[in-house]
């Protein structure tokens, strides 16, 4: 479902290179948690507070209209009747919501279980497309109709148009300016204030050469944190500001990509903590379960507590790790699992986010296949297929938000 994800995941990039010890038994006898890319991606770690410590509000029906160009949409009121939903627990769309009728679809099924959360891409590139020039209709439709089913949206603000980038870089670039970014969060940041929009996730695996390239640089996200939380919180003073969501990568020696622990030291050590409210993670593991502590060497989720010891030790403990992407692909390429693993691989993952105090937030990556090629890895993440048909991880998901 979504456009922004690049190569591998779990244990199949760099795994030699990687030699990493878990701090105080790693997540300890077999551990229980919540629900919730990168071309050689691999490995990351933990965080702090009690979960549910940010600042988070609930959704709110905008009121009609609003002043000038940034007036949000008008939601219109419903009836509609679903089980409390599960605030620690969310789900990936990604960009996939131009056709109102599979928006309507997806909110209605995941309203009815009771997912309190969906992570959506709101796409830079195609909001402005050029300088100043804005088209928020997709975007306007899907924060209505998510504030309607009563879910909370955590909205990635990513990639880079042409027109404030490089020329010949692709949108995976940061921009020249971080200024134009920090604009552009600001615009979407007052437009839906009062919305449904529940926080904000400046940019996606700033550690990882796929997703910011040419190479990982924390001056360069950091710069771009600052600028945008800066105008996000000027626009609204009670958002909740979210980081890049971290790969599961190794330090490679052609710095192509950097562990999530390594990258986060650094942004601390230069003083982003002003910048953020929580720390992003992607801690895929599989083939592996979660919780496996026999692959702590290279297990992304098993090694989530050294993440969270770096913000203890920087004096951070009290900022939650939300974990914005995690799951298995299905399918017949190499890196698949079988749909009974992949099942098995987010149970563990949900539960053993629930058992750890510093991660409030769980997304599972995805909701659906992107395509009914199951070739290809990155297309088969969904729970359920392209054709809407379920997967066994379906039932898994359903089951632990209703326990």
């Amino acid at each position: 479902m979504s456009s922004r994800r690049g190569g591998g995941r779990g244990r199949w990039s760099g795994v030699a290179a990687l030699v990493f010890t878990v701090g105080a038994g790693g997540l300890g006898g077999g551990a229980v948690v919540s629900c919730a890319g990168s071309a050689s991606s691999h490995p990351p770690t933990g965080h702090v507070a009690s979960a549910g410590s940010e600042r988070v509000r609930p959704p709110v029906v905008p009121p009609a209209g609003g002043s000038g160009a940034t007036a949000g949409p008008t939601i219109p009121s419903t009836g509609l009747v679903a089980p409390p939903p599960d605030d620690r627990v969310g789900i990936v769309l990604g960009n996939a919501f131009n056709d109102p009728a599979d928006v309507e679809r997806t909110l209605t099924d995941l309203a009815a279980v009771g997912c309190g959360w969906v992570r959506a891409d709101f796409d830079w590139p195609s909001i402005e497309p050029e300088r100043g020039t804005f088209d928020w209709t997709d975007t306007d439709r899907f924060v209505a109709l998510a504030a309607r089913h009563h879910v909370r949206v955590l909205a990635l603000l990513a990639y880079t148009p042409a027109w404030a980038r490089p020329k010949g870089s692709s949108d995976k670039h940061p921009p020249t300016d971080a200024a134009d970014y920090a604009r552009f969060a600001a615009e979407a940041a007052t437009r839906y204030r009062h919305a449904t929009v529940g926080a904000w996730e400046i940019w996606n695996e700033p550690n990882s050469a796929s997703f910011w390239q040419p190479k990982p640089d924390t001056k360069g996200y950091l710069n771009l944190l600052r600028a945008a939380s800066a105008t996000i919180r000027a626009a609204d003073p009670d958002a909740t500001i979210v980081t890049g969501g971290l790969a599961p990568a190794v330090d490679a020696r052609n710095r192509s990509e950097m562990s999530p622990e390594t990258f986060l030291a650094r942004l601390l050590a230069a003083g982003a903590g002003d910048s953020f409210d929580a720390v992003g993670s992607h801690p895929y593991s599989y083939p592996a379960l979660p919780s496996d502590e026999t692959t702590a060497a290279w297990n992304s989720f098993y090694r989530l507590p050294e993440l969270h010891a770096k913000l203890e030790s920087a004096g951070f403990g009290d900022r939650p790790i939300w974990i914005t992407e995690v799951g298995a692909p299905t399918g017949t390429s190499d890196r698949a699992v079988s749909p009974e693993h992949q099942a098995e691989i987010l149970g563990d993952a949900l539960t053993t986010a629930r058992s750890l105090p510093w991660v409030a937030h769980t997304f599972v990556y995805s909701y659906q296949d992107r395509s009914d090629d199951d070739t290809d890895p990155e297309a088969n993440f969904g729970l359920r297929r392209a054709d809407g048909s379920t997967k066994p991880a379906w039932d898994t998901f359903v089951g632990l938000l209703r326990h």
